[in-house]
């Protein structure tokens, strides 16, 4: 009897170990139902979506040598970035970041043994800039804009995917400029309101915010307010724009005027419907 009795205890801790040997065996792997992102800008890996996810698996990794540095490349993605770690690994100080206009770059200084990819985790599914599609009203017919649907334009201005950033920022050229696509259900008036942060010292430049695509509607001008860091974001009320047609609209924002380092970080534009008077 207890000979029998050894032989299940046996069984059941090789069972656990041959499970858990499985799942370790999956944590570093990309799940199987990940797509294959095709993009000119993956460099030195392969990249695949799957979710709120994208798996870079880097190119030409030594098995034996877990110190050996390097980086790949990726396209910028229209999402804020929650963590970035090696799969089946807490974050660590291995991984960086490095936000271009256009792209990204994963650089590592080391990584943990029996790992070979390199998991982001997004605040919603990945999607390219190409992807995208104008942002719509909610049902009380407001939009929201969020900095990661933005498109930046110019000299140095960028998206900045970091979850404490998750803003357009590096806003240091005249021309630079953001703007964002949008659908509206009902034409208008909206009051416009905009999550702004700007250093100690960097208040008082002038910027403006136009839809193009409505020549009647005069641009609202306003001036940058210092909140004491360009990440220490508050919400203004910049005054009321006049949307005259509904459908696909696009909204711009540009610098009047730079008058320190750099004119002002952005985390999202909301347009809120006046009511109507009755």
């Amino acid at each position: 009897m207890f000979g029998s009795f050894r032989r299940r205890c046996w069984l059941t801790l090789l069972v656990a170990v041959i499970g858990l040997n499985t799942l370790t065996g999956r944590a570093q792997s990309v799940p199987a139902m990940a797509v294959l992102l095709q993009h000119d800008a993956v460099k030195n890996a392969e990249a695949a979506r799957w979710e709120q996810q994208l798996f870079l698996s880097p190119m030409g990794l030594s098995a034996d040598n877990h110190a050996e540095p390097g980086e790949v490349s990726m396209p910028r993605i229209a999402a804020s970035l929650v963590s970035l770690a090696w799969l089946g690994h807490a974050p660590d100080d291995s991984l960086s970041l490095v936000v271009e206009q256009d792209h990204w770059i994963v650089r590592w200084s080391q990584r943990p043994a029996s790992t070979a990819v390199i998991v982001m985790t997004f605040d919603m599914p990945p999607q390219l800039l190409s992807e995208l599609e104008p942002l719509k009203s909610a049902g009380d017919g407001s939009i929201l804009l969020p900095a990661c649907m933005a498109l930046t334009t110019g000299e140095k201005i960028r998206y900045e995917p970091q979850a404490f950033k998750n803003t357009v920022g590096y806003w240091v050229g005249k021309h630079d400029h953001c703007e964002w696509k949008f659908d509206v259900a009902r034409a208008g008036s909206f009051n416009v309101e905009v999550l702004q942060g700007c250093g100690t010292g960097q208040g008082g430049s002038r910027a403006k915010l136009s839809v193009p695509t409505i020549e009647s509607t005069a641009p609202l001008e306003f001036e940058v307010l210092e909140t004491g860091h360009f990440q220490n974001f508050q919400w203004r009320h910049l005054g009321t724009i006049d949307i005259t047609t509904s459908g696909v609209h696009s909204l711009k924002i540009e610098p009047i005027e730079i008058q320190h380092a750099a004119l002002v970080d952005i985390r999202a534009v909301q347009l809120i419907p006046v009511p109507s008077a009755k």
